[in-house]
């Protein structure tokens, strides 16, 4: 039987796959085809990547912007935040859909298996219609949407501990139940717990043995499917790196200062924060074309100048970083970044936007969602369908991975943004 089997390591730079690290994931890699120039998409936020990843589209054609969005509600705009789990049925009722193009699971149906410990947003990027075997601390189900029983259900704690369960119950699964086309587990770690630690520090290399250790379970199971004659086209990669908080800028309130928002808590123009980048969203509402295009023109300008913005897109420039100016989203911006080692020789620092769905974002520890060339540099590794042991330099990005999971399935082809990798 074909299949493809996938692990995601949430937020694991692809650097950090060192023997002293990762020893087992560094060997599998030596051993495997290396896509040494792989990237994530902007901003690099698990949600975002999550539905890339599914559909093999960018947010320009799937419709998720970020981490979090804004949507037009009683008058004004409200930011809300992608990660929780009624995001999906929150999303539909406001917009009358979800992702606006065909995932995996929307193709593969019951012969695809998920089982994920990430975010419940990003989990349920992966399934929207429920239509997979779908397995997550925030609910369960079987094809259709039936909750799976009781028994069956995946409770397990958002760390470490729950990756490690969450692995076991994925290999049990690989090699003892109803076989599945497509099977893909996402764990959590090093992502969540990177937020609150200094990257490179001993509480960090051990997070990283502890994925890595769950690494080693995935290819034995993977091996031995193999032994038992099923042609096992292996994928372990990530969604996006991290790099060092410098600074937390209040980004709202440069707007007010700038003459751009009236108040911190007024509502004809948001910001909705990925991290180290962000979408502003605001009310042109009975403008013409040309006034809209000029307010965004001006405020991409002034975003520009500022001293602790990188980058900015806004109007039709916005597809410039594969985002469509849709729905309010009138622009965004990745903040200032420096090519820096912290205390224990990690590069890469940025700005970080303050953040109400993230008060915990702190000078020091780690954080995403810019346009780093670390934290926007995930991991991908693929090992079978007669691909060489190697490094290649080809460029290669997130949209790439579902169609290269239809080409070793020999499933039709589909319209997607990226191109099968086999």
């Amino acid at each position: 039987m074909r299949r493809v089997v996938m692990m995601i390591i949430d937020g694991l730079r692809a650097d950090s796959v060192r023997p002293e690290w990762m020893p087992a994931l560094a060997a599998y890699a030596a051993r495997s085809h290396v896509f040494g120039a792989h990237r994530g998409v902007f901003p690099s936020a698990t949600r975002v990547s999550s539905a890339t990843i599914a559909t093999g589209c960018y947010p320009e054609r799937h419709g998720l912007a970020g981490n979090a969005v804004a949507w037009w509600t009683n008058g004004g705009f409200d930011a809300v935040s992608v990660g929780s789990a009624d995001f999906v049925e929150r999303w539909r009722a406001q917009a009358g859909h979800t992702l606006q193009v065909p995932t995996l699971a929307d193709r593969l149906g019951e012969d695809m298996l998920i089982v994920s410990n990430s975010s419940p947003g990003a989990a349920h990027m992966q399934d929207p219609n429920r239509l997979a075997r779908f397995f997550h601390r925030s609910g369960s189900w079987r094809p259709g949407g039936a909750p799976v029983p009781a028994e069956e259900a995946l409770n397990v704690a958002y760390d470490s501990t729950g990756d490690a369960v969450t692995t076991a119950r994925f290999c049990e699964a690989l090699l003892h139940a109803a076989p599945a086309a497509c099977s893909l587990l996402w764990i959590c770690e090093p992502d969540h717990t990177q937020h609150t630690i200094v990257l490179g520090s001993p509480d960090h290399r051990a997070l990283l043995a502890g994925s890595d250790r769950m690494v080693a379970q995935v290819i034995d199971a993977v091996e031995r499917a193999r032994a038992a004659g099923d042609d096992v086209l292996l994928l372990i990669g990530s969604d996006h790196g991290h790099e060092t908080t410098d600074e937390v800028i209040d980004v709202s309130a440069a707007l007010v200062a700038g003459g751009f928002k009236a108040a911190l808590d007024s509502r004809e123009m948001v910001v909705a924060s990925s991290g180290m980048g962000g979408l502003i969203y605001a009310d042109y509402a009975g403008a013409t074309d040309g006034l809209e295009a000029a307010g965004a023109a001006k405020l991409g300008t002034w975003l520009r100048a500022q001293p602790w913005c990188h980058d900015a897109w806004t109007g039709n420039a916005l597809a410039q970083v594969r985002l469509r100016a849709a729905d309010g989203l009138i622009g965004a911006f990745a903040l200032a970044r420096r090519d820096d080692v912290n205390e224990f020789g990690v590069r890469g620092y940025a700005h970080v936007i303050k953040d109400q769905f993230s008060p915990n974002d702190a000078s020091g520890n780690g954080q995403h969602g810019g346009f780093g060339p670390y934290e926007g540099a995930p991991l991908l590794l693929a090992n079978g369908a007669g691909l060489a042991p190697g490094t290649s330099t080809q460029a290669t990005a997130l949209v790439d991975i579902a169609p290269t999971i239809a080409a070793h399935l020999q499933l039709p082809h589909a319209n997607y943004d990226g191109v099968s990798l086999l």
